[in-house]
């Protein structure tokens, strides 16, 4: 069986409490492929978004103006 691994997934696994360490390697274990897509990827090596992609900017204009 191929296991797909979204990002949640892989932070939990490398986080200090590990949640899903043990179903991660009992995955593993039993044979299981793991696999993970490229925008998880992707998000899982840029790490969290800056505060600025949330802040609104003055570039862009709001609807209703």
């Amino acid at each position: 069986m191929i296991v797909h691994l979204d990002t949640s997934v892989l932070i939990d696994v490398v986080t200090r409490t590990r949640p899903l360490l043990a179903a991660y390697e009992s995955t593993s274990a039993a044979g299981h492929r793991l696999e993970v897509s490229a925008p998880v990827l992707f998000e899982f090596l840029r790490g969290p978004p800056s505060p600025s992609l949330h802040a609104p900017s003055s570039t862009v204009p709001r609807s209703g103006r």
